[in-house]
Parts: C-alpha cells; structure tokens; sequence
C-alpha cells in the first residue's frame, strides 16, 4: 500500500515537473513567447479553444489560466483528466521513479487513509 504526508505531497509537486505530467495525459503544449501555453485544463469552466490563455510557469511547476483566472499544479491536472486525489499522488509516485519510497504500512492512527 502507498502512503502519503504532506511532506512526501510538498516534495512530488517539487520533483516530478509539470511537463512530465502533461506529456503523460497528452496535454500538448506550445511556445508562447517566453513560456509554453497549454489549452486550460478545466473544461467544466469554459472549453478553451485557443493556445495563450493558460501558462505553465516553471519556477512553481504550475499553469495558470488568465480566462477563469485559476492556478494549477500537477496533481490538479491528474484529477482534472480523471484521477481521484489518492491515485493522482499514486500516478505522481509513479512518474518520479521512487515509488517505492511510499510503500509503507499503515499505522494503528492512520487506518490507511491517505493524508
């Protein structure tokens, strides 16, 4: 069983790079100036059409779209594309190549549950 803190949470949005993640799902991304554009994630809010609306911003590992003005991490664009939050870090581990790291048995306290 995988388990997660919030501190093995904090150091999976470090490692594992938002491009990663994108070409993983097949989100394509595309030079927009300085910085690559992708097609904002969050269709429920509106279907974005058009490339330079939604940023990926490297230093934070994140996107955010100017249109519904929401911010994005890695683990936002998993459960946008379908994954619930304890596969989302599942599929994280996964990607960043130790996911072994987070084999461990569930304490008495914890029930297994991820936190």
């Amino acid at each position: 069983m995988l388990l997660f803190n919030d501190e093995d949470k904090r150091e999976l949005l470090e490692e594992v790079s938002i491009y990663n993640v994108c070409d993983f799902l097949g989100i394509e991304y595309q030079n927009a100036g300085c910085r690559k554009s992708i097609l904002c994630p969050d269709h429920l809010n509106h279907n974005d059409q058009h490339y330079g609306s939604c940023f990926i911003y490297e230093n934070t590992n994140t996107a955010h779209c100017f249109v519904c003005n929401k911010s994005f991490d890695t683990i936002d664009l998993l459960r946008l594309n379908g994954y619930g939050y304890y596969d989302a870090l599942c599929q994280l581990a996964n990607l960043s190549g130790s996911l072994s790291r987070f084999e461990k048995q569930p304490d008495k306290n914890n029930f297994g549950y991820p936190t």
